[in-house]
Formats: structure tokens, sequence, C-alpha cells
């Protein structure tokens, strides 16, 4: 079976395609879609259908609802997929069958290819959608649910239409964002790769004047301006920044540190941790002092970047005593301290809202506390931000993946790593058996002359 909410709520198999009568229930079942494999009480039903005005029938209903539900998926053999317990209904949709979760692992995908294959995943994301999320469905969630969608949908088209800007393929990127200039005219991401595009297909005039009609529609309908990235890019294409061209080599913001060591034995955790990230906003590093959490955070985040047009940033906080100045410290990283007279929360947040950012928070652990305050706040307000923590223990906030990275478990890893580091003292040191012996031994030595250069924050 095929179930969808982007578009009418149908399921189907085979090409017979069913709907639930009544548009309540189309609303019952396109929920526990939403929130497939999870069991949702009667009550957390009755909130998200009526809201805070739920009938005296409501449980009648909601059970009603269900058989409906179970009756419409026996006739394509599926009435199983309905769960049922003391704790409340659900559905278990099976993987790869619900276009929602199709959509969300393409796009998280996407973030880990190279520009090309992105492209053309993030283009079969797109093709999940059949129309307006939840469009036949009724209930108190439906709305809330159906922006929510549509914001990922748009950032699904901001991040291809940046994309193929960065593979120079001007009007393939103009092609993506044009309609959306008219249908959401405010939002600053669209604009600025709009403006972008016209700029680089040789109409300058047209960019600033998608420029001028953003400012009077801010000024106009909310007294606000256009933020500071966008003020930039005005000024720059006013000025014809001649950097504002694609060049051979795609320019990635951030402030990730360059490499004066080889990456030695940790690439499958990069893997794994980047896969993570594309399923979930926060993921938490975690393990004992210098066992190579920060590397690895550097990596994932290095791989990451080209996927990430607003950059990777990272903030070290291993020095930071006090948990008031947090959130400055990370606004200094980002270069946005002090821009306004707001707490530097507010303005951090407001900074990151539009943006699709990854940030890198290190040594959390003696300020697990604010940073998690932090962590919730900047999630909730800028919906394209994901943030990979390094710290001794967790941040303990919903949705979190914790990942432990232990010590090299293999000795062909950590051999490798020995020797890479040896031979940055001496060329012409060779692993052998003799070298490959412990400190200590008979012929291993307690003092080896490369030790002091290995990496500062730890072996991997």
């Amino acid at each position: 079976m095929q179930f969808s909410v982007f578009g009418p709520v149908v399921v189907e198999r085979d090409g017979l395609r069913v709907s639930v009568r009544r548009s309540q229930r189309r609303g019952l079942l396109a929920l526990l879609l939403l929130n497939e494999g999870r069991l949702l009480s009667v009550d957390a039903i009755s909130e998200a259908l009526w809201g805070g005005a739920a009938p005296a029938t409501a449980r009648q209903q909601i059970q009603t609802g269900i058989h409906a539900v179970r009756m419409a998926l026996r006739d394509l053999g599926g009435e199983d997929a309905v769960m049922a317990g003391p704790a409340g209904y659900g559905i278990a949709a099976g993987y790869g069958t619900l276009d929602l979760a199709r959509f969300e692992e393409m796009t998280g995908r996407a973030r880990t290819l190279p520009p090309a294959e992105a492209a053309g995943m993030l283009r079969q994301a797109l093709a999940q959608w059949r129309g307006p999320a939840l469009a036949d469905a009724s209930g108190a969630f439906v709305e809330p649910a159906r922006s929510r969608l549509e914001d990922q949908r748009l950032a699904a088209i901001e991040d291809l239409a940046q994309i193929e800007l960065a593979r120079g393929n001007t009007e393939a990127a103009l092609q993506e964002i044009r309609p959306l200039v008219e249908t959401h005219p405010l939002r600053e991401r669209i604009r600025e790769s709009h403006m972008l595009a016209l700029y680089r297909a040789g109409r300058p005039t047209e960019a600033l004047e998608s420029f001028r009609d953003l400012r009077a529609r801010l000024a106009e309908e909310h007294g606000l301006a256009p933020g500071p990235a966008l003020v930039a890019l005005h000024q720059r294409i006013i000025e014809a920044d001649p950097a504002l061209l694609p060049g051979p080599v795609a320019r990635t913001r951030g402030n990730l540190p360059a490499d004066t060591t080889t990456f030695v034995g940790r690439r499958a955790e990069v893997t794994e941790v980047a896969r993570l990230l594309a399923g979930s906003r926060l993921v938490t590093l975690t393990g004992v002092g210098g066992v190579g959490k920060t590397r690895l955070a550097v990596h994932v985040g290095r791989d990451l970047a080209p996927q990430t047009p607003d950059g990777v940033w990272l903030v070290d906080l291993s020095g930071l005593g006090d948990p008031g100045l947090v959130a400055e410290t990370v606004g200094e990283a980002l270069g946005v301290a002090g821009q306004t007279a707001r707490p530097p929360a507010d303005e951090l947040r407001d900074h990151l809202a539009d943006r699709r950012t990854l940030l890198i928070l290190d040594t959390c652990e003696h300020l697990v506390d604010a940073c998690a305050h932090l962590t919730e706040s900047l999630l909730r307000g800028a919906p394209g931000l994901r943030v990979l923590a390094t710290s001794r223990e967790a941040l303990a906030l919903p949705g979190e993946r914790v990942y432990a990275v232990r010590p090299m478990a293999g000795s062909g890893d950590g051999a490798a790593l020995f020797a890479e580091r040896a031979r940055d003292v001496d060329r012409e040191f060779a692993l052998t058996a003799t070298t490959t012996r412990s400190p200590g031994s008979a012929t291993g030595s307690t003092a080896s002359p490369w030790r002091s250069s290995w990496p500062p924050y730890g072996c991997a």
C-alpha cells in the first residue's frame, strides 16, 4: 500500500485508490499518518481534531472514525496497518510507503550528496507532491500541519535553487524560484536566490527591483526592513562585485578550520553522523575527553558544507565559564553579536530564521543547561537550522539523537594514525612489527619523539 498526505489524503495499492468518507475522518487518517508508527491517546486525537472544543461524543466519533479507516484499508488488504490498544490508536505504514517519509528521507540525503546528485535527489523529493498537503482533510491540527509541510517544500525548492546557482545553472535556478517570488514575496531566502540569479543572468536592474519590491512590502505590511544579508547583497549588486559571478570554485560560508594533518580512521563514523543529521535537527556526540569528538564534528561539517548554503559554523565553548554568555559567544562566532539592542539569543534566532545552517557547539558539558536552552530556542525559531553538539553528556532535548564516540577499536586504524603522525616528524618512518609494539616493551620507547605532534583535540 501507498499512503499520501501531499494532496488529497488517499491510500492505494496496484492502481486501486481508496479514500475515507467525510473530511474529519480523512483528518483522523492524516493525523495518524503524520505520527506514523506511534500510538496516539484518545485525548491527544481529540485535542488535534477539535482543539479545546471537543464535543461530548468525541470518544465515540474517534472510535467510529478508526473503524471507517480500518474498513477503507480492508478493501486494499491492509486493515492490519491500523494499531489499537490501551494506549490509543496509530498506523504502521511500513518503510517507503508514505510520501511524507520518502520526501523527508530524500531531502535529508540530498544534504550529504555532491551538488549534481543532490539536485536530482531534491527533484525526486519534490515530485512526491500532488497538491497542497492534507487538501481534503479537516480538523484543528490541519492548518498548522499544512503550513509546516509547505515550509518543508519551500525549503527544498530554495535548496535546489541555491544548488543550481552554485553549479552555474542560472536559468534552472530562475525557473525554480520565479513562481515562489509571486506566491511568497516576503520570504527572504527566496529573494536572495532570485536577486543573485537575475544578476548572474545579466539583468542587474531587475535584481535591484526585486529588492526594492521586498523592501516596500515589508515596510507597508509589517513595518520592517530587509535583513542584513539581503542589504549586503543589494549593495554588492550596485557595486557590481565580481565575486557574485560564478567561478570555478564555489565559496562555502562558515568558519571551519583547515586541516593541518590527515584525517584517519573515522570515515564510517562521519557517514553515520551525517545520516543522523539528515533525520534529526539535533545530534550530540558524547564520549570521554580526548576521544576525538571535536575532530569528528569538524569533518562531518566539512562533508555537509556543500549542501549547507548558509554555512557550517563552529563555536568553541571550552574556554567559556559563564553560562549567561553562551548566546553572545555563538553570535560572535557567526558575526552577528551586538548588531541590535535586543538580547543576544533573540538576535541570533532572528539571524538564523530564514537560513539553512549547521551550527557545531563544541564542548558543552560544563554549560549543558545553557546550551540546551539556547539550542531549543534556536531550533524552534529557525526551521532550517541543524545543531551538532559535542559534550560528555547529552543535552536531553526532545528529538535529540546521541552518538557515542568511542576510541578506535581496530589496531589497523590506530596503527595508521600512529604512522601518519610519525611521518610528520620523520619522513623516513616506516611501520614495522617492532614499531607497532606497545611503549615500554622490549623494542618500544616510552618517549616517542612524534607524540607531541598529535592533534590537540584527540586522536581522530
